[in-house]
């Protein structure tokens, strides 16, 4: 008899960090959930169950299959990842019409993303990268105003100074921002103590409304999609780091390129990358633990001793619920 109780193995993964900006969420990727098996060694596990059973065949999903056929040890794992639709990527991907390419999600890639340099091929991605620095539109105002990196732009240094976006005083306060986040790894920006966005920005380094309103407000809310007062001060620094450390980029193929390039990965490592399988249902054995994964029509069922889910937040929401 199958029961939908014990669900140890079943995690849960958020976009991985590899470099992307612009329509991500306002957290690093976590396993959220790991619960206790009641099965014993003189329990009879299936035979034919595959080792690991991915959902979603987004960066999510396409690093997890890729870490999880790295990390088998020497053993022969058997990896099986489900993408819904008829492409990979999710939300990387790229379209191309009358000789142009269209990306649809993602804005950039910066090349600065610990996890980025692990899993991709930079060289054979040929970034293109931007000019450091923003042009920004202020109300009432009809010419854009620059905003540089005066390290990598010196050009650009009195221009920035005296630029209309916040106040004189804000531009010598970014300064213990700036010492901060070339002075701090990535590792012990998040050990320090957690606070929301718009706090470190105003009791913190003391910016001014008219700063945060005009600059840090639109930035940020433009990456995370949320307020700020509902973003971590960790992540703030985590890709103001990023963009300070490396560069906004593209790659010359589109961002379908980091995709395809994962893809690859995925499949050189011999993972089994199933498209137009929409999972519908999940269940699980309670004496043995194995995972059933419901796949488009009751009769379609994948077995899994270990089940990955790498989906957006809904979608993740609603299969968990067939669980309760």
């Amino acid at each position: 008899m199958r029961g939908k109780k014990n669900l140890r193995n079943l995690c849960l993964l958020s976009f991985t960090s590899l470099g992307l900006a612009f329509q991500s969420p306002p957290f690093s990727p976590r396993r959220v959930g790991t619960f206790q098996s009641y099965a014993t060694e003189s329990e009879t596990i299936p035979s034919d169950p595959v080792d690991i059973c991915v959902i979603g065949g987004g960066i999510s999903g396409l690093t997890a299959a890729i870490t999880a056929a790295q990390s088998n040890s020497g053993k022969t794992n058997r990896i099986v990842l489900l993408e819904s639709s008829s492409e990979i990527g999710g939300r990387v991907s790229s379209e191309r019409s009358d000789g142009f390419i269209f990306d649809k999600g993602f804005a950039v890639f910066i090349d600065a993303y610990p996890q980025a340099k692990t899993l991709l091929d930079f060289e054979a991605l040929d970034l293109q990268p931007f000019d450091p620095g923003a042009l920004v539109k202020i109300p009432g105002k009809s010419s854009l105003a620059r905003v540089a990196d005066p390290r990598r732009q010196p050009r650009y240094v009195l221009q920035t100074l005296f630029t209309p976006v916040g106040t004189l005083r804000d531009k010598f306060r970014l300064l213990p921002l700036f010492l901060y986040l070339v002075t701090k790894d990535v590792s012990s920006i998040f050990e320090d103590e957690e606070q929301d966005t718009l706090s470190i920005l105003k009791n913190g380094y003391g910016f001014s409304d008219k700063m945060i309103s005009e600059f840090f407000e639109p930035f940020l809310v433009g990456i995370y999609l949320c307020p700020l007062e509902e973003q971590s001060s960790r992540m703030f620094h985590f890709v103001m780091k990023m963009f300070i450390d490396g560069s906004a980029t593209l790659p010359r193929n589109g961002m379908q390129a980091i995709s395809d390039q994962l893809l690859s990965k995925a499949q050189s490592l011999n993972v089994d990358v199933r498209f137009d399988s929409p999972v519908c249902n999940l269940s699980v054995d309670d004496r043995t633990g194995i995972k059933s994964v419901t796949i488009g029509s009751a009769d379609n069922i994948l077995e899994a001793r270990k089940v990955v889910m790498a989906t957006e937040g809904l979608v993740a929401q609603s299969l968990l619920a067939t669980l309760d």
